[in-house]
């Protein structure tokens, strides 16, 4: 995505960069921009990380099904359903 971006900022004047600034950005990897903006998340959110335990309510009230559960279903023919989807 910065590849497209950043020369569309710069030809808007939204933004000046040196070449040295500019050839670190296009070829830093995803992950290594979002570690290097953690900080400043933290800061535009008013100085608050977020909290791991928000979604683990919610985890544990969704049933997930697994390959395991399969077999307690059985095979087509046991539950008597044709293989165009109709039962």
């Amino acid at each position: 995505m910065i590849p497209i971006l950043l020369p569309a900022l710069e030809r808007h004047g939204r933004l000046g960069l040196d070449d040295a600034l500019r050839s670190k950005l296009l070829t830093a990897s995803p992950t290594t921009i979002d570690r290097l903006l953690t900080e400043v998340r933290i800061v535009a959110r008013g100085g608050w990380r977020r909290r791991a335990g928000m979604s683990s309510a919610v985890r544990r009230s969704v049933p997930v099904r697994t390959f395991g559960d399969l077999a307690e279903l059985g095979t087509d023919a046991e539950r008597g359903a044709d293989h165009d989807g109709r039962s």
